[in-house]
């Protein structure tokens, strides 16, 4: 399946339209995302009637600025999820695969940008399998992107930490980690009993497709959790503000409750990232929990390193591949031989009794006992799962 994504720069003019029409008549791409459209919905299905075998959906422009409309081949199955003025969100069902698209509109307004990536942050975090994102970003992650003028570090660095956060910074893949508010959701234990009850597959096989499951179920997230929050606050005010018949009230007292939940998952979220875990929750420190995650995770950036050879290198591969380069260097063995005469001088500190001790096979006990030692939202393993997920399920 092939997509398409352009920046029309207006598309009101016929000239544009008939450039649009012998582009998709040449391509036959299955999804389009247009963006900077600069017309309402009304017009922008005028377009898409132009255009045989697709139909469209579309977000009004602001005025004369902006403007989004997403076009489908008529034989594709979409379905929708949620859009502003800066992103279209859909599910595409392909041979029995469900995967996510994103197209996204980064806000022209310098000083506006600083949202688009808090929103782009948001929507990553509703986990998904396969996910794309294409749209205009209205910025760049290097400065050799750009042909003509200037770019300001802060804008490109800015960008990069969303990318990378997001995992689509130069085809980072963003890593599994299991989430302390998916304890106690509905379908959390199920999805994992459901697993771990195939017993075809030997542990570390097993662990390995909880993760690929519990990516697929689609546990709380914080942008899900935001969304809630907003559409029960909503409610709960106009509920404040009208006559307080029974039934209100036995609604409003139910609002409450949901929407104090909602807050102390939120809080736990930005906590497990903040690891800030000296610092109880349940107090309403979640400003003070995504303040010290965003602190932490600026603090672990490495943006660029430098070589042996004094030369600067940019970009996750270049830092990845100088970094591994050092530490085999400084770790190889340059193979030595004739120890005798230097280990004959070293006393032993080792008895025999302690050796036998370190080499006997580890039983259910320790492991258990060790297990339930460990902080439960610590760093987890290369599996993405924490001591949290052991000591629970």
């Amino acid at each position: 399946m092939n997509c398409l994504s352009l920046k029309c720069r207006r598309l009101g003019n016929p000239d544009a339209v008939c450039g649009l029409r012998n582009l998709i008549r040449r391509e036959a791409p299955a999804l389009v995302f247009l963006s900077e459209t600069k017309l309402s919905s009304s017009e922008m299905r005028k377009v898409t009637a132009s255009l045989e075998g697709y139909c469209s959906m579309e977000v009004d422009s602001v005025g004369r600025s902006g403007g989004l409309a997403f076009l489908r081949r008529d034989d594709v199955r979409v379905s929708f999820r949620s859009a502003s003025v800066h992103y279209m969100d859909f599910d595409i069902g392909e041979e029995g695969v469900m995967w996510r698209l994103t197209g996204f509109y980064g806000s022209p307004m310098v000083q506006d940008r600083y949202l688009s990536w808090q929103l782009l942050k948001n929507l990553a975090e509703e986990n998904y399998s396969s996910w794309l994102c294409i749209g205009d970003f209205n910025e760049i992650l290097y400065a050799n992107e750009m042909k003509d003028g200037s770019r300001a570090q802060w804008q490109m660095n800015n960008f990069r930490e969303a990318a990378m956060f997001v995992g689509c910074g130069e085809g980072v893949r963003r890593e599994f980690r299991f989430e302390q508010i998916w304890v106690g959701e509905a379908g959390c234990e199920d999805t994992i009993r459901r697993v771990w009850e195939d017993g075809d597959y030997d542990v570390l096989e097993t662990i390995s497709r909880c993760a690929d499951e519990l990516k697929k179920w689609k546990g709380a997230s914080t942008s899900k959790i935001l969304r809630d929050l907003n559409r029960k606050r909503k409610r709960l005010s106009w509920l404040n503000e009208n006559e307080r018949f029974i039934v209100n009230v036995k609604e409003r007292r139910r609002l409450m409750g949901e929407i104090t939940h909602l807050l102390r998952q939120e809080e736990m979220f930005w906590r497990q990232r903040s690891r800030t875990l000296w610092l109880k929750d349940r107090d309403r420190n979640t400003k003070y929990f995504h303040r010290k995650a965003r602190q932490r995770k600026n603090k672990n950036n490495i943006k660029h390193i430098m070589d042996s050879q004094g030369t600067t290198c940019e970009g996750v591969e270049a830092v990845k591949t100088t970094a591994v380069g050092f530490f085999s260097l400084i770790f190889a063995s340059s193979r030595p031989e004739q120890f005798d005469e230097l280990l004959d001088g070293v006393r032993g500190r080792v008895t025999d009794s302690m050796n036998g001790q370190f080499r006997a096979e580890y039983r259910g006990e320790e492991v258990f006992e060790a297990l339930n030692q460990m902080h439960p939202l610590k760093a987890s393993g290369p599996d993405g799962m924490n001591a949290l997920f052991y000591q629970t399920y």
